[in-house]
C-alpha cells in the first residue's frame, strides 16, 4: 500500500525539520570539543534547535489557520517531536560517556 503525501507548506516544514534533526545532533556532539571550536558548534546546535522549534510552531499555525491539516502531518509531526527529544537525549548521553572515559 502506498501512502499519498499531501505536499502542503506545513508538511514541507515538517520534512525540513526531519532533515535538520541529525545535523543538530552532530553539532551537539561536536560542541564537546574544547575551546572556541566547541563554542561555535554549541551556537550552531542552538540555532538548529531554535529553527526546528520555529518550523514546528509555524507548520502547526499554518495548518490550522489555512485549513491544511492532514492525517500525514498529524502523525509525522508527533513522531518527529519524539525523534527530536530522543536524538538530543542520546547525543548528550554520548557526550557524557565520552567525557567519563577521558577522565578515567
Amino acid at each position: 500500500m502506498r501512502v499519498k503525501i499531501p505536499w502542503t507548506i506545513p508538511n514541507i516544514l515538517t520534512t525540513i525539520r526531519l532533515l535538520a534533526i541529525p545535523f543538530m545532533a552532530v553539532f551537539i556532539h561536536a560542541s564537546g570539543r574544547p575551546g572556541e571550536e566547541g563554542h561555535s558548534y554549541s551556537v550552531a546546535a542552538f540555532c538548529f534547535f531554535v529553527g526546528i522549534w520555529f518550523t514546528d510552531a509555524a507548520d502547526g499555525f499554518i495548518a490550522r489557520h489555512f485549513n491544511q491539516i492532514s492525517d500525514f502531518g498529524k502523525i509525522y509531526g508527533a513522531i518527529l517531536i519524539r525523534y527530536l527529544i530522543s536524538g538530543k537525549f542520546m547525543t548528550l548521553l554520548l557526550i557524557s560517556f565520552s567525557s567519563l572515559q577521558q577522565h578515567s
